[in-house]
């Protein structure tokens, strides 16, 4: 009887304590956004759920929480483990928290991964690795890379794997271990590449990856000894063979002639790979793997590496940072690069951010607040536009390029093309427009290989623009 007792008090006990935690949450109106009541611990990763009604959180007090958006109030929370592990991602579909742990022993090295279903709050698989120790006491896998693929519901390992074989023969390369979470199934496979990036296409179909791999020979005795190593940058289809597409390559006899990593993303389509480097952003084309546009002007550095995103509709290239103990956030409209006024919440150092489908922003920080900014597009005023060419694609170009420019009012348009000592080549454009956006694609295929220069003349401007044609 007194254990009878003691169970209906304890379950009162916790039923208070879970209806106490949610009482304490909710959204608080702080004008331009909402912060939540509850305050945690330093937030690592905020994620919407697909449908946007609730977000999955996790911090540095290893707890998952989740929360409804539309009220804030804590739904669930979940202390994961008592001690920190390696790597950890969450599933595109927040049914999933996957990590894994490394532990040593005399005979080598035990891998556990774990797959944790969130909403039945058990463990759904916990694969074991074991990796033999090599020669000198370390192992023949190391694993860098741990993430979920989207929409697929599968976890991605990679790994660096030292190989030996013949006389003093040896290489490096990527080994890919894929786990099923749904049927706990594992699939491997061998890539050739051991990545220092590697991002997937938010529709799970294609990945890119910076990676490299090496081969060597070491003959002690003779003191014979060689080693290459491969840099390669490479877009790939996941579920279609022999579909890579190699960006970039350089090779080198020198471990530390490594070439700077750009940072790059997909965009929100699935169509393009974008790729941040030489003050441009370049994309290419998921499919076929050609380059199909270039912005220019646009300044990136990689204290934003991981700060930006592609808005839904693909009408703005977001950025964030943190300044004077204040986050702002940069809208740049694709169309013309041009900038809007940015959103800039006060004494707030954010750590993660997350953009849902329907345009709010959720942001976890350093002193553990959970902030929230409903439909953030609802207040971006764009800057004055001025009348000009903004993009010009491909540049390089062959046989034709697309100039994209914008009239700030009605006004009559004069386009004409120059070779490289200011002689006039054609009138390509000569009108009046209203004012609007245009893109025109121009033949080009006339032209011999060379410089040359793109003149717009509007009723109040003046633009001039480098055009290289390659052939």
């Amino acid at each position: 009887m007194k254990r009878v007792i003691f169970i209906i008090v304890l379950l009162i006990a916790l039923a208070f304590q879970s209806a106490q935690s949610q009482q304490e949450s909710g959204w608080i109106d702080k004008g331009n956004y909402l912060e939540n009541k509850l305050v945690t611990s330093t937030y690592y990763k905020v994620q919407f759920s697909p449908d946007g009604k609730s977000i999955l959180t996790f911090g540095d007090d290893q707890f998952l929480r989740k929360w409804d958006t539309e009220t804030g109030t804590l739904l669930k929370e979940i202390k994961m483990t008592d001690h920190w592990f390696i790597m950890y991602d969450i599933s595109s579909d927040n049914k999933y928290f996957a990590y894994y742990d490394l532990q040593f022993n005399f005979d080598g090295y035990n891998d556990t991964l774990y797959i944790y279903d969130i909403e039945n709050e058990e463990i759904k698989c916990s694969p074991s690795i074991y990796i033999p120790p090599d020669n000198t006491g370390g192992p023949n896998v190391e694993f860098l890379f741990f993430k979920f693929r989207p929409v697929k519901n599968c976890v991605l390992l990679t790994a660096r794997g030292n190989f030996y074989y013949g006389a003093g023969m040896s290489s490096v390369h990527g080994i890919n271990i894929e786990y099923y979470a749904d049927s706990c199934n594992q699939i491997n496979y061998i890539s050739g590449l051991v990545p220092y990036k590697l991002v997937y296409s938010p529709d799970g179909k294609k990945y890119a990856i910076y990676g490299y791999s090496e081969s060597g020979y070491e003959d002690r005795r003779d003191y014979k000894y060689w080693h290459r190593y491969y840099y390669s940058f490479e877009l790939q289809n996941v579920d279609v063979p022999d579909t890579t597409f190699i960006l970039d390559s350089i090779s080198s006899e020198s471990e530390f002639d490594i070439p700077i990593i750009p940072y790059f993303l997909f965009t929100s389509d699935s169509k393009y790979l974008a790729v941040f480097e030489d003050n441009k952003i370049k994309f290419w084309d998921a499919t076929t793997g050609e380059l199909s546009m270039v912005i220019d002007n646009f300044y990136f550095s990689s204290y934003y590496d991981g700060r930006i995103m592609f808005s839904k509709d693909m009408k703005y290239l977001i950025k964030w940072e943190n300044k004077n103990k204040n986050l702002i956030i940069h809208f740049i409209h694709i169309k013309d690069t041009e900038t809007s006024e940015p959103i800039i919440i006060n004494n707030v150092i954010a750590t993660c951010l997350d953009l849902s489908n329907d345009s709010s922003f959720v942001i976890g920080t350093s002193d553990g607040r959970l902030l929230l900014i409903k439909d953030i597009y609802s207040n971006i005023i764009k800057t004055s536009v001025t009348s000009g060419i903004k993009l010009i694609y491909p540049n390089p170009a062959n046989d034709q390029v697309r100039i994209n420019y914008s009239l700030s009012e009605n006004s009559s348009v004069k386009l004409t093309l120059f070779d490289f000592m200011g002689k006039k080549i054609k009138t390509l454009i000569d009108g009046n427009k209203s004012a609007n956006d245009y893109v025109e694609t121009i033949n080009t295929g006339f032209l011999t290989e060379g410089m040359y220069f793109l003149k717009l003349q509007t009723g109040t401007t003046t633009s001039l623009f480098k055009l290289m044609i390659n052939r």
